[in-house]
């Protein structure tokens, strides 16, 4: 049987690791319903400084800007962790 080979991490993979390292732990184990419920989730805090995604947005939808970066923020993320595991 061969042995499995671990390599050290290179510099591109520690920076990726560390962008994203959650915030925090939610823990909806001992709650009874809800989207949380019975389960660990992990989460990021975001904030979202005025800019071009305010002004480009003229849809009227509330929150317009905020749900955009939460999208990107989380296309983002899984690619980073699909990076990792290759």
């Amino acid at each position: 049987m061969a042995e499995a080979v671990i390599s050290a991490p290179t510099e591109e993979d520690t920076r990726a690791y560390q962008h994203i390292i959650p915030d925090l732990e939610i823990n909806g184990r001992p709650l009874d319903e809800g989207p949380l419920a019975g389960k660990i989730s992990l989460a990021d805090v975001k904030t979202l400084s005025p800019s071009d995604a305010h002004t480009d947005n003229q849809t009227g939808e509330p929150n317009a800007a905020v749900n955009a970066r939460q999208k990107r923020v989380n296309q983002d993320y899984h690619a980073k962790a699909r990076r990792l595991d290759e």
